[in-house]
């Protein structure tokens, strides 16, 4: 167990062991002893543990909310850290759809719900920034009930612990590129960022950080860092200087740095990245066109793509990192996609072998075939770089294994969408496609793979698929079957577009019999029957 309650059970205790084992994998909570748990932020006899009926709580099922006591604190509320046990990176939204974290301290909840405390400034105004300097200075939860380009006339500086939520809005945080950054978070402050575009920040002169700078611990979900720069400096997107930095489900695109590097992002500190996309940033005389990290950078569920450093190393990523079910390719720079030490976490791709991935990892090293589209709306919050069809990295991992199945992608949708999940941070979508013969058992091929009789392979939606059959057949003795034609009058072999509607294929053929004939007396004239 983990990040779970056990709790108000009417009779045997919470847990009751019957000859297995319990492993507290931590932050779990019990209202009595009978659990034992003693790992890391695990408590027995919880106190002040409020919970809710099962009620309609938002989201496709009925949840328990997590209520505030009338004295005290609940200690599931804000009390799992970003990043341990995966709060806020693979476990990015509770069980109603809510993004974790809630809190405004940053910190994830215990269980299936994700406590979210009550505004404390509503934003109305996004034609200029009056309104989110005042929110922003104050702190606390801050949503929006508008939706526009935020003109900024300085740099939103955080001194307390601060949640931004633009959830159902969209709002972006516009620094104009006149020469300061967006954001600034000070130290032992926590600031989370939902559903916003931080863009056009800039810093000059051995400034760091034209989007954000951060000092503290930062968590970007679901939101957009683009087109932010850091001339002759580092950290065009964001800097996190020594603090602790969260990216999860979002997009760092576009930024820019000139003779420094990172220009995604520059890391000092503690970086985790899961569900995220980075894209067309340049660092121009620097290392790292996408991130350069000098603490420690885990990576997961994520796509690295058309970025680039010049006059540096590592287009994509450059310094010491952990990557798992990640592609980096399409990355500008002579030295390759990565430069440092690179440590496979399994199931990754590179197209040029400088990440150092191993096939005994079931990764892909100097692969070519990831077939990526651009950058562009693809449905969620942030724009995505799509796999497109044919490409090794779609249902490359097996259900269970690297937290396939646990995850949806950076765009919400589900996975897997076919057999399996697929590398990085874009889930293909897929739909089953069905495919028979008439006689039935005979063998065709779609894509790359032959079936034989009815099947309904799961197929990426808009990806061209050739299907073809071979023909003559063999039957039973003296029998042969030919092709005469497809369901949807294509030739014997002809592409297909898969719909996002269910479609049906039949290939009919026609059944020859051997006709054997013999002549009595022998030597006597044969001939042949007319039709």
């Amino acid at each position: 167990l983990e990040n779970t309650i056990v709790a108000n059970s009417t009779s045997g205790g919470d847990c009751f062991n019957a000859g297995g084992t319990i492993t507290d994998g931590g932050y779990n909570l019990a209202d009595d002893s009978s659990c034992n748990f003693t790992a890391t932020g695990s408590q027995n006899s919880a106190t002040n543990l409020n919970l809710g009926s099962l009620a309609n709580n938002g989201g496709p099922t009925q949840t328990v909310a997590l209520l505030v006591p009338s004295s005290g604190t609940n200690p599931a509320i804000g009390a799992i850290p970003p990043g341990a046990n995966s709060c806020a990176t693979l476990i990015a939204s509770d069980q109603r759809g809510v993004a974790r974290p809630g809190s405004t301290n940053g910190n994830c909840s215990v269980g299936a719900y994700e406590y979210v405390p009550a505004a404390t400034a509503t934003i109305t105004d996004c034609t200029d920034d009056t309104q989110i300097q005042s929110a922003a200075g104050a702190g606390g939860r801050i949503v929006f009930a508008c939706s526009g380009y935020i003109p900024l006339t300085k740099t939103l500086t955080i001194s307390s612990n601060t949640a931004m939520d633009a959830t159902g809005q969209a709002v972006t945080l516009n620094g104009g590129a006149n020469g300061f950054r967006v954001l600034y978070v000070n130290s032992a402050v926590a600031l989370t960022l939902n559903s916003l575009t931080v863009t056009n920040g800039g810093v000059c002169c051995s400034q760091r950080g034209g989007g954000i700078s951060s000092e503290g611990q930062l968590t970007v979900i679901n939101s957009t860092i683009s087109n932010n720069s850091a001339a002759v400096g580092v950290g065009g997107g964001i800097y996190n200087q020594n603090g602790t930095l969260i990216v999860t489900n979002s997009t760092i695109s576009g930024n820019y740095t000139y003779q420094g590097g990172g220009s995604g992002i520059f890391n000092l500190g503690t970086l985790t990245v899961a569900g995220s996309t980075f894209y067309g940033n340049s660092a121009n005389q620097g290392n790292g066109g996408a991130t350069l990290s000098e603490g420690t950078l885990m990576v997961a569920n994520s796509t690295f793509f058309d970025n680039s450093a010049s006059d540096g190393s590592g287009g994509g990523i450059s310094g010491a990192a952990t990557l798992q079910n990640t592609i980096v390719t399409g990355d500008a720079d002579p030295t390759g996609e990565c430069a440092g030490t690179i440590i496979d976490g399994g199931y990754n791709l590179d197209d040029d072998g400088s990440c150092g991935f191993s096939s005994a990892n079931h990764s892909f090293s100097n692969n070519q075939n990831a077939n990526l589209g651009l950058l562009s709306d693809n449905g969620g919050p942030t724009q995505t770089v799509p796999l497109l069809s044919p490409s090794v990295a779609i249902d490359a991992i097996p259900l269970t294994v690297n937290g396939c199945g646990m995850s949806p992608d950076q765009r919400g949708v589900f996975r897997p969408q076919g057999a399996a999940c697929d590398i990085g941070a874009y889930e293909a979508n897929q739909i089953p496609v069905a495919f028979t013969t008439s006689p039935a058992g005979l063998s065709y091929t779609a894509g790359t793979t032959t079936y034989s009789g009815s099947q309904a392979p799961f197929l990426v939606i808009g990806g061209q698929y050739t299907i073809s059959t071979t023909s003559p057949q063999s039957g039973a003795t003296g029998t042969q079957y030919v092709w005469r034609s497809w369901s949807d009058g294509g030739a014997q072999s002809h592409s297909i577009t898969v719909a996002a509607t269910p479609a049906s294929y039949t290939a009919s053929f026609q059944t020859q019999y051997l006709l054997t004939t013999a002549v009595n007396p022998s030597g006597a004239d044969l001939q042949r029957p007319r039709p």
